[in-house]
C-alpha cells in the first residue's frame, strides 16, 4: 500500500468523531443539521461533498477496497448536485430528517463508525 492512502485516516477520524457524538449527543447532531435548512448552506454542503466524493474517487487505486471507495465517492457527488440543484427538495428532506426520533440519530452514528472502520482497514 502506498503512504497516499494513509490520508484516508482523517475522513475514518471525523466520521468516528460525528458517529460517537450521534451516539451520545444526538441533539447536537439534529442541531447541526437543522443550520443545513439554509439554502447558502445547502450550496455550501453540495460544494463539500463533491469535492470529497472526488477525493475519495481519486484516492480509491491506493487503497485495500476501492470499490467501495469508488462507491462512496460517486454517493458523495451525487448527494451533493441533489444538494445544489434541488436545494428545495434538499430542504425538506432536512426538515423530516430534524423531526425523527433521536433513535434514527444513534443509528446514523452506528453507520458512521462502521463506515469510519472500514476507512480504516481501507487505508492500510
Amino acid at each position: 500500500m502506498s503512504g497516499v492512502s494513509h490520508i484516508l485516516w482523517l475522513p475514518a477520524v471525523l466520521y468516528f468523531i460525528v458517529g460517537c457524538v450521534s451516539l451520545v449527543q444526538p441533539e447536537i447532531i439534529r442541531a447541526l443539521s437543522r443550520l443545513l435548512q439554509r439554502r447558502s448552506f445547502l450550496r455550501a454542503a453540495g460544494i463539500t461533498c463533491i469535492l470529497l466524493g472526488a477525493f475519495f474517487t481519486a484516492i480509491r487505486r491506493y487503497s485495500q477496497i476501492p470499490v467501495f471507495l469508488s462507491l462512496l465517492g460517486a454517493l458523495y457527488i451525487i448527494g451533493g448536485m441533489f444538494y445544489i440543484v434541488c436545494a428545495g427538495i434538499a430542504g425538506r428532506l432536512i426538515d423530516l430528517w430534524t423531526e425523527l426520533p433521536t433513535l434514527y440519530y444513534r443509528i446514523y452514528g452506528l453507520l458512521l463508525l462502521g463506515v469510519s472502520g472500514i476507512l480504516i482497514y481501507a487505508a492500510g
